[in-house]
C-alpha cells in the first residue's frame, strides 16, 4: 500500500485498511486533505493546516460518500476543505491589521505637537500658557486611552491566536473557561450563561 494513497476514487478506499489516524493527500504546501478510516466507523473527510509552529490543525469536514452511506465527494471535501483553509488565513490576518492601524493611529498622536499646535492658533491670546497646557493634558490622556485600546487588542489578538493554534473557538473557550479544571487560559467572565 502507497504512504500516500490517492483517495479520489471508491475502489482505492475500500482497499485501505481501518486504522486510527487519517489517510492524508498534500493539496498544497502546507495543506492536506485527509480520509480516516477507522473501525467500525464511517468515513469521515478531514482537513489539516501546518501552523507556524510547526503543528497541524485538524478539522473534520464531514462524512465521505462509501458504498453504505451518502456523504461528501472527493471535491467536494477538496472544496470544504480550501473554504477552511482561506478561513484560517483571513482570522490571522483581520486581527493584526486592526493592531497595525492602531499602532499608526498612536504613532500620529502626539502630545506636545498637538499642544504646539494649539498654542499657535492661539495667536496673540493672553492665556496661550494655559491653553497650551489644557491641549497637551488632553493630548497625553487621549493617548494613554488610544494606547490601553492598543494594548487590550494586543491581548485580544494574541489570545485568539493562541487559541487559533490550539484549533479552539470562542464558544469552546468560553466553555471550557466556565470549568475550572480545563481552561486553558485566564478568563473573567460577567455571569452571561454560555450556550
Amino acid at each position: 500500500m502507497d504512504h500516500a494513497p490517492k483517495l479520489d476514487t471508491q475502489k482505492t478506499i475500500k482497499a485501505l485498511p481501518e486504522r486510527r489516524e487519517p489517510y492524508w493527500n498534500i493539496l498544497e504546501y502546507c495543506r492536506h486533505i485527509g480520509l480516516e478510516k477507522k473501525p467500525a466507523k464511517p468515513l469521515h473527510w478531514v482537513a489539516r493546516i501546518r501552523k507556524k509552529d510547526g503543528r497541524y490543525k485538524q478539522r473534520r469536514l464531514g462524512p465521505a460518500v462509501s458504498e453504505n452511506s451518502q456523504g461528501l465527494s472527493y471535491e467536494a471535501a477538496i472544496a470544504l476543505a480550501r473554504a477552511w483553509f482561506s478561513e484560517q488565513e483571513l482570522r490571522g490576518k483581520l486581527g493584526r491589521s486592526e493592531l497595525e492601524r492602531q499602532m499608526m493611529l498612536l504613532e500620529q498622536l502626539n502630545p506636545d505637537a498637538f499642544s504646539r499646535l494649539i498654542s499657535r492658533s492661539a495667536g496673540e491670546h493672553e492665556d496661550v500658557g494655559v491653553l497650551r497646557r489644557q491641549a497637551l493634558s488632553q493630548a497625553r490622556l487621549l493617548t494613554d486611552g488610544v494606547k490601553g485600546g492598543v494594548f487590550g487588542l494586543a491581548s485580544q489578538v494574541s489570545i485568539a491566536e493562541t487559541l487559533q493554534q490550539d484549533g479552539v473557538n470562542g464558544i469552546e473557550y468560553l466553555q471550557a473557561a466556565s470549568e475550572a479544571d480545563k481552561a486553558p487560559l485566564l478568563c473573567l467572565t460577567a455571569n452571561v450563561p454560555v450556550a
